[in-house]
């Protein structure tokens, strides 16, 4: 239903990053992960 009014989670989700994790995550996805927050940040 998209007429659904959430307002906590409207709120929550305007102000919460969430990060791609999961247990078999290799070295070189976390380092394009966390280079991709970093850029993000520093513009």
């Amino acid at each position: 239903n998209d007429d659904t009014h959430l307002p906590v989670t409207d709120r929550v989700s305007s102000r919460v990053l969430t990060l791609p994790m999961y247990p078999h995550m290799d070295v070189d996805e976390l380092e394009y992960i966390a280079s991709s927050v970093r850029e993000f940040f520093e513009d």
